[in-house]
């Protein structure tokens, strides 16, 4: 695992496939590029112009080589320094485009492009040639590739972020976490609220609905009792049913108060002179007179 230093580039290509790891390169002589780095393109603006991320600190490459957020701001300004803004080509041919570096930043915090890649150095490449326009906007161009040079010392990655050389977005995202970790919590409490006033206001609903419906068996028997078709004693028994057993009862009511009544030719709207069909006592202590 080596890390790059003292990284010079000359020229940016635009390529069709990064995916097959044809990102971006460095030269360390005249030779092949050593290795390879996958770049994403992102698609055009409406003012024509691709956005790409050259290249992110902390990250391993396809060769397993990394560099740091210094060495990667100094290779942005170098590149600006050297006026190679023109130097843009397809597929390595180093042959210029129409094209040029209009647009080259270090990407800071809640970045408006790439809000994710804090420390990543990002250009905006504005594309002059509606055929290259084209390519890029039906996915034949989705990526850059650098040609360039780079110095390679032997440095783990690992043993560099445990001796307290921390990516920069560590900070960020712990402040992140913590900060979504209290919205959550409050989000949980506000949430815990409402489900209790909900919940209360249910717990009252149910305790109206309950009361109505009680109401409304007490004057159903209380019409029953007033007509001769249920004994007064069986009120309470009545009431507290609900449904088909509250329906069931008053019909068996009904039927046993026709049977009493029958039996002791009793009529509760007849005048109490009529001794001779006063019910007896025992009548009486079932109709609750």
């Amino acid at each position: 695992m080596k890390k790059l230093s003292d990284i010079e580039i000359s020229f940016i290509s635009l390529v069709k496939n990064p995916a097959n790891k044809k990102g971006l390169i460095f030269k360390s002589s005249d030779k092949e590029p050593e290795f390879q780095k996958e770049v994403i393109l992102k698609s055009l603006s409406k003012d024509g112009v691709a956005y790409g991320i050259v290249y992110s600190p902390y990250e391993l490459d396809s060769q397993g080589d990394w560099t740091d957020e210094e060495e990667i701001k100094k290779a942005a300004h170098n590149f600006m320094k050297n006026k190679n803004i023109a130097n843009i080509d397809t597929e390595h041919s180093f042959m210029n485009e129409k094209a040029f570096v209009c647009e080259s930043w270090i990407i800071k915090s809640n970045d408006d492009v790439f809000p994710n890649s804090r420390g990543a150095w990002a250009v905006g490449i504005k594309i002059n040639d509606d055929e290259l326009k084209e390519l890029i906007n039906k996915g034949e161009i989705t990526g850059l590739s650098m040609a360039g040079f780079a110095k390679k010392t032997e440095q783990n990655l690992e043993t560099n972020l445990s001796k307290g050389v921390q990516m920069p977005q560590v900070d960020e995202l712990i402040a992140k976490n913590a900060e979504l970790e209290a919205i959550i919590k409050s989000k949980g409490d506000e949430a815990a609220a409402i489900i209790k006033s909900k919940d209360d206001e249910i717990s009252a609903l149910k305790n109206e609905i309950s009361e109505l419906k009680k109401s409304h068996k007490s004057d159903i028997v209380e019409r029953l009792i007033k007509s001769g078709d249920m004994l007064p004693s069986r009120k309470e028994a009545t009431v507290s049913l609900d449904g088909k057993a509250f329906d069931d009862y008053c019909e068996m009511c009904q039927n046993e108060a026709k049977s009493v009544l029958s039996k002791s030719k009793f009529d509760p709207d007849e005048p109490k002179e009529a001794k001779e069909d006063e019910p007896s006592a025992e009548m009486k202590r079932l109709l609750g007179i």
